[in-house]
């Protein structure tokens, strides 16, 4: 039934499309381009393209297995996690970095606490 459902045929190009889709909205965010509803496009296409790559791998799994064998996938495998690691120790960005003071939060608001938004605990 899995397999009469999700077809190669279908999935493999809905993979390939959402992907496209989510690196250009996602290249369009971080360099500050902010079109109306180009983040909502971005989240649900990007929750598309999770689904789809999910299937994908389900229905290629022998395939995967075969390259990850080869010493150019676990070199690839070797630049993905450095390059995690490198990025993750990077001190992050906040919205006031990138938008100016009050352009992400509301100012002032401490999240995660008891004294609601706008007021600071003590």
């Amino acid at each position: 039934m899995f397999n009469t459902i999700c077809r190669k045929s279908w999935v493999s190009p809905l993979t390939a499309f959402s992907f496209v889709a989510v690196g250009a909205t996602g290249t369009l965010l971080l360099f500050g381009v902010h079109l109306p509803a180009i983040k909502g496009i971005h989240e649900w296409l990007g929750l598309l393209f999770v689904i789809a790559g999910l299937v994908h791998v389900i229905l290629n799994w022998r395939t995967l297995l075969s390259y990850l064998t080869a010493p150019s996938a676990l070199a690839a495998l070797a630049v993905v996690v450095v390059l995690g690691i490198l990025l993750s120790a990077i001190p992050g960005e906040g919205p006031e970095h990138r938008f100016g003071p009050g352009m992400g939060h509301r100012e002032g608001a401490v999240y995660g606490t008891s004294a609601g938004p706008g007021l600071r605990a003590e």
